[in-house]
């Protein structure tokens, strides 16, 4: 991560510390040892991380600035509503059950009041360390591979839940896609990224980052045409960079069409920072990030296809959707290449901006 980068370079983090953050295999990983460095560093290391914070995510610290009154009445009406429900449970003299939720941390806008339904619902379940329910309330998509619905992590991430039938086909489509997101080399903010799995007997419960929107929902979110030119020119830009983490990684995705490309919040990491080491309530932090953190992200690969080493095609029966399809894969001999999924990237943004 550039930010690590910078604190090495400005000798803010030792050889070691760097080489110890580096080593560990997911972001996650380096955000915990950043966080665990910079914690006991004291007050030098966290201005230095403020300072590269101001470098790589400017808008979140102008947002910032003007924000810790906020913070503060957030955090005092927090703890105030924390008290209030310890009070109350001691009264009651009840134990919490197995799956209560207890932690949420918000971060979703569009799906905020479901969450907030979820909550309360005594027909939701637990499989794993994910929350959900079956009731269509909470249905956020479809398709060929699974039904999506809303859920939390016991940790209180937002994800989406893909479930997946356990049979012959759907099992096939299932395991090359976690194949695909587990792989660290996608692991990148232009992926949807995988978060969690579980399963039970007749279920996969496959747990992805929560997006808002996908690609034509968003754009009928843009009323102004401003908005619309500066967001649509963003959303050309990163899905081509989502596409270039899977083809350097050797990956073709097959089936790109504007339902398989989500706008989501990012900047997971620089909420977090922000948390533990600024002391900013989450809540804030969602309200920084909420509006100038969304990119488009390339989702869904259960069809997607690993390049054998030395080639550049992939020879497989039909796959993807009709309509978004490249036009030599309408010669069935042609087979699959990157290219590929670059035409039909270009067809899937020309219709976005042609309804605009």
């Amino acid at each position: 991560m550039p930010i690590i980068d910078k604190l090495y370079s400005n000798s803010n983090l030792t050889g070691e510390e760097y080489s110890k953050i580096l080593r560990t295999t997911t972001r996650q990983a380096q955000m915990r040892e950043l966080l665990n460095t910079v914690k006991s560093g004291g007050s030098a290391v966290k201005s230095a991380l403020y300072k590269a914070l101001k470098e790589y995510e400017p808008y979140l610290i102008q947002d910032l600035k003007g924000s810790f009154s906020q913070a503060e009445n957030v955090k005092q009406l927090n703890e105030s509503h924390h008290q209030k429900v310890g009070t109350e449970e001691l009264q009651n003299g009840t134990e919490r059950r197995k799956n209560d939720i207890i932690r949420w941390n918000q971060s979703s806008v569009k799906y905020r009041s479901k969450i907030e339904e979820l909550q309360k619902d005594s027909s939701r379940k637990r499989v794993g360390n994910i929350y959900f329910s079956r009731s269509n309330n909470y249905k956020i998509g479809s398709g060929g591979t699974g039904t999506v619905y809303v859920g939390l992590k016991e940790d209180g991430t937002e994800v989406a839940i893909k479930r997946i039938i356990k049979d012959q086909q759907e099992s096939k489509y299932f395991e090359n896609e976690l194949k695909h997101l587990q792989d660290l080399n996608l692991e990148s903010k232009n992926i949807v990224r995988y978060v969690d799995l579980a399963e039970d007997e007749d279920f996969y419960y496959l747990a992805l980052q929560l997006c808002e929107y996908d690609m034509e929902e968003y754009r009928k979110n843009l009323h102004k045409e401003e908005q619309k030119e500066k967001a649509l020119r963003r959303i050309v830009k990163e899905i081509l960079l989502g596409l270039k983490v899977l083809h350097r990684a050797g990956v073709i995705h097959r089936d790109i069409k504007p339902g398989n490309v989500l706008i989501g919040i990012k900047n997971s990491f620089i909420k977090v920072m922000l948390h533990f080491v600024f002391k900013v309530t989450y809540k804030l932090c969602n309200i920084l990030s909420t509006d100038s953190g969304k990119i488009a992200r390339p989702a869904d690969f259960g069809l997607s296809r690993k390049l054998e080493e030395g080639r550049s095609t992939v020879h497989t029966a039909r796959a993807g959707t009709i309509g978004w399809e490249a036009t030599e894969i309408l010669n069935q001999d042609a087979g699959y290449k990157q290219s590929s999924d670059i035409q039909v990237c270009q067809i899937s943004l020309y219709n976005v901006i042609r309804k605009s």
